[in-house]
């Protein structure tokens, strides 16, 4: 298919995965593609999703491409958590996994990460001893992982351009403010029912009370960009 524009509903990393809805114009009727349907979707100067089919679970997923090198970088999240996946030369498809189990230590439950992924970078980057040794202090994260894939692809590929297709993600904000305002006050007995008896003839004044509070906001991008609390 070749490729079209027009507008994208973006609703947050988990959906993204599994669907994209799409308008070729605001007045257009919306068409959603899933996975197996498309290649994938770019926003301009933003987020790039392909489609990639995952060994795990042997579905097709909107994978978000991270970096395009001599390693490509794919992230996608779920009901679960953070998931990253990385591919050389294009070939065979590898899940970074970090599992966790429990340690009992001197009657103590720890939660122990296993942190399986340092094993399948060293492997991946076995061309460069210099990287594979900097893996050890390697986070499960956008920000170490496109660091040292950037690094790397420097390294064993100078030639050729690394690509780093990350829209840059705010970082939580918080914010606090005060809120002022005035209470008006008014009730007539007109309308009062044989039950309310003793409010009638009850004298009624128009009363105007201030108030006054705080308000606290705080905006988590990573879950959701247009998500705040």
């Amino acid at each position: 298919m070749d490729t079209i524009y027009g507008l994208i509903d973006y609703r947050g990393d988990i959906r993204s995965s599994k669907k994209c809805i799409f308008k070729k114009t605001t007045n257009s009727d919306e068409q959603i593609y899933v996975p197996k349907s498309i290649k994938g979707y770019k926003f301009i100067e933003g987020k790039y999703y392909v489609s990639k089919k995952t060994k795990n679970n042997n579905e097709y997923l909107f994978l978000e491409y991270l970096v395009n090198g001599v390693i490509d970088i794919y992230y996608y999240r779920d009901d679960k958590g953070d998931h990253y996946y990385v591919s050389k030369d294009n070939n065979i498809l590898y899940e970074l996994k970090n599992n966790e189990r429990s340690v009992l230590i001197d009657d103590v439950t720890y939660i122990k990460e296993n942190k399986e992924y340092i094993g399948t970078l060293k492997y991946l980057f076995k061309e460069s001893p210099r990287i594979v040794k900097s893996v050890e202090n390697i986070e499960l994260k956008h920000k170490s992982l496109i660091n040292i894939t950037k690094d790397y692809h420097n390294e064993v590929c100078p030639d050729q351009i690394c690509l780093v297709y990350e829209k840059s993600i705010a970082k939580v904000k918080n914010k606090f403010g005060l809120i002022v305002g005035l209470n008006m006050f008014s009730i007539s007995d007109n309308n009062v029912t044989d039950d309310d008896y003793y409010f009638r003839n009850s004298n009624f004044n128009f009363s105007i009370a201030p108030s006054i509070g705080i308000y606290y906001k705080i905006h988590l991008p990573r879950l959701n960009e247009k998500l705040f609390f």
